[in-house]
């Protein structure tokens, strides 16, 4: 496993970076994160994107002084799954599951899937967060009225969609900017993403 890890990590524009945050051991005593490097090793293609992502993001709240960082937050009982969690000095968590899209034919309904809502729905944390990373403007984005569509999911009145997203913030990171459904809101306790 190692010496697979130690391959892609050589063969990934960013396995350099990754590497050093492994190796800088900051992280190595929270809870998930020897899982999330084991990824970096899975025969399963998108695994090493997903752990890159949570490692990336688990680096950038310690960096910014939080140190109550978990990953792969898992309870299989009830189907709750959330990819990183954060803690702030008052007690207030953070989970985020992430998804990265590859140019679907319509983005809402890749956010949107009823699994990927209630897993993160299910999942304990006062702030669930869906981090999007897609392509395209903001400007596409709104023009196709993507935004609107899951500030509904967030309301719970979405015609189509069940109320499992009720609750959940978005995060949408577009080739030229972010759009946070709601708008203003509050998405991780120290101004990181």
């Amino acid at each position: 496993m190692i010496e697979k890890i130690v391959e892609r990590l050589g063969e990934s524009p960013s396995g350099r970076e990754i590497a050093d945050i492994i190796s800088s051991g900051h992280l190595s005593q929270s809870p998930g994160f020897r899982d999330t490097v084991s990824m970096l090793g899975s025969g399963r293609p998108d695994q090493f994107p997903r752990a890159v992502d949570q490692l990336r993001l688990g680096d950038q709240f310690y960096r910014s002084g939080l140190h109550h960082i978990e990953f792969e937050v898992k309870n299989a009982a009830i189907k709750a799954d959330i990819d990183v969690r954060v803690t702030d000095d008052t007690g207030n968590s953070f989970g985020y599951q992430m998804k990265r899209l590859n140019n679907p034919k319509n983005p809402f309904d890749s956010i949107a899937k009823p699994d990927n809502l209630g897993q993160l729905s299910k999942s304990v944390a006062d702030h669930k967060v869906m981090l999007i990373d897609g392509q395209g403007s903001v400007a596409e984005w709104e023009a196709r009225g993507i935004p609107e569509e899951l500030l509904q999911v967030h309301k719970g009145e979405h015609p189509f969609k069940s109320e499992k997203g009720r609750g959940i913030l978005f995060v949408l990171r577009l080739d030229d900017g972010t759009i946070i459904i709601p708008p203003g809101s509050k998405v991780d306790p120290r101004g990181v993403l």
